[in-house]
Parts: structure tokens; C-alpha cells; sequence
């Protein structure tokens, strides 16, 4: 414990490093800043789970300070150091997640981790804002894919029809690509505009519920459009009695990109509660 200590303290002290180097040059601080950055979510868990090939070991590697990289560095260098952390929440976190006899790693195509994607849509020329949440299914015979498992905003839907979802088109597969996270889901365009296959796009357990019913009912009928996603993050529940939800932060530091911004520890028999606050319709898997 006193090792995490000290670590999540230095990193803290040394967050805003970039910004004080004056003996380097500006292209030596952009290329430090540009290894630094978690760019991706994929890059989120290559570092969570110190994975050999990931990004940030590829450049240390060629530097040769790979040898100076830890785990426990990567890790506690995923929280966003300007959040105000409950100490020892953190460490008992890390203390979890570091344990060298049995480490715990995270799985992209674990059921349990959702993406929120924060949309606008244009319902009879007025624009409402909806969230739909998102998870990775392996079911598909063409592999891992993303499914929208629910969305929010249940007072707008609320006023909206609902109608026999649209069976769809046999013989093809339709469906949003496991890599779509990468652009912040930009292929949601295209399959809103396929309105003879929209179920497919959707998580099974979720078309049960009424406003998934009513989204769809707008999209088919064409008078709900989709015209922005303004915003992405992710909700981790796969840690036994924990959950943490990592947001993306665009700042001048060596601090930047996906960082974990909230941390629970939470009982196991608590996280369904917790899963339908952020949204009824889905079904927790454990």
C-alpha cells in the first residue's frame, strides 16, 4: 500500500510536467504530450492491462526507457488527476487491481462495459437530446459488434407512438462495427437510415422496452432524424465491486485523453441498481 501511495502522489505532483519543461524543445514537449495522451479506448485497456504491443510501451521501447514502465504507473496514470479522488478509495482500487498474484484486466468484448452515446435528434423540427446506451455483443456470426442496449430520456419518448416493431430483411447481417467507438460512433448515421433493418442494430433485451419500441417507431417512420452525437464515455462494470465510468479530457498536459473521472466501490448485489439508474431497459449479465 505505501508503493501505490507514494506512486499515485508523484503522478499527481507531475501532472502538469509539459507545461514547466523549458530546457526541451516545443516539438520534443507535442511528441511527449502525443505519447502520453490515451487516444483511444482501446489504448484506455492496452494500458490497464500492461499489454506488451500497447502504443506507450512501442515508444518507450524505442527510446529504451521501456524498462522504466510499470503497471502501477500505467494504471494510476489513467485516473484524471484533476478530479478530487477520495484517497483511500483509490488505493484500495489499485491495491485490487495490482495484486501481482492475481491481476485484473479488462476485456473489450465483456459484456459488461456500455457506451454513452450523448445524440440529438430533430423530432417535428425541434431538437431533443437522447442518450442511447450501447454495449459489445459477440453474438453476431460475423463477430463482436456494438448493440444499442436502451437509451434515456424517457419523458420525451413518453409522448411519442408506439407501433409493431419492423421485422427485418432476411438472409444479410446488419450491424454497428466493434471499431465504431473509434469515431465516436459515426456509423449510427447509417443505421438510422436503415429503416427496414433497425432491430438488428439493437440489443435483444432492449426491444422489450417502450421507448427503445418508440425510437425505432420514429426512425422507421422518419420523423425522428439523427443529427449530431455530441459526446461518448464509458461505464465499466466488469471489476467485481467496482464501477468507474472514463470520459475524454483535451488539455495542454501529459495528463489527457481517456481517463477514469468516477470511481465507486460498490457491492456486487448493488450494481443492477446502479445499471438501471443510468438506464432502465438494460439487463445486467454476470
Amino acid at each position: 500500500m505505501t508503493l501505490l501511495r507514494i506512486i499515485f502522489f508523484l503522478l499527481v505532483l507531475l501532472s502538469g510536467t509539459a507545461a514547466r519543461c523549458q530546457y526541451v524543445t516545443d516539438d520534443e514537449i507535442r511528441e511527449k504530450l502525443f505519447t502520453l495522451e490515451v487516444k483511444q479506448i482501446d489504448e484506455f485497456l492496452e494500458r490497464f492491462n500492461d499489454e506488451h504491443f500497447s502504443f506507450i510501451r512501442e515508444q518507450a521501447n524505442k527510446i529504451g526507457t521501456g524498462h522504466t514502465l510499470s503497471r502501477p504507473l500505467l494504471v494510476a496514470k489513467l485516473f484524471n488527476l484533476d478530479a478530487q479522488w477520495n484517497k483511500d478509495t483509490v488505493l484500495a482500487f489499485l491495491h485490487l487491481v495490482l495484486n501481482p498474484e492475481k491481476p485484473v484486466l479488462l476485456s473489450f468484448t465483456d459484456s459488461n462495459w456500455y457506451a454513452q452515446a450523448e445524440c440529438r435528434f430533430l423530432y417535428k423540427g425541434k431538437k431533443v437530446n437522447v442518450p442511447l446506451f450501447l454495449r459489445v455483443s459477440t453474438t453476431n456470426p460475423t463477430g463482436a459488434r456494438w448493440a444499442i442496449a436502451g437509451v434515456g430520456n424517457p419523458s420525451f419518448f413518453g409522448r411519442l407512438p408506439a407501433a409493431p416493431l419492423p421485422a427485418p430483411s432476411s438472409g444479410t447481417y446488419h450491424f454497428i462495427p466493434s471499431s465504431s467507438h473509434i469515431n465516436r460512433f459515426l456509423s449510427l448515421y447509417r443505421a438510422f437510415g436503415d429503416t427496414t433493418n433497425l432491430v438488428e442494430y439493437f440489443d435483444p433485451l432492449a426491444l422489450t422496452d417502450s421507448s427503445v419500441n418508440k425510437l425505432i417507431t420514429g426512425l422507421h417512420s422518419r420523423s425522428l432524424k439523427l443529427i449530431a452525437v455530441k459526446q461518448v464515455m464509458f461505464h465499466f462494470f466488469q471489476i467485481d465491486g467496482w464501477f468507474f465510468t472514463v470520459e475524454r479530457f483535451e488539455r495542454n498536459t501529459t495528463n489527457k485523453g481517456w481517463l477514469i473521472n468516477r470511481l465507486i466501490n460498490i457491492p456486487e448485489s448493488e450494481k443492477g441498481r446502479l445499471l438501471s439508474g443510468l438506464l432502465h431497459p438494460i439487463k445486467f449479465n454476470r
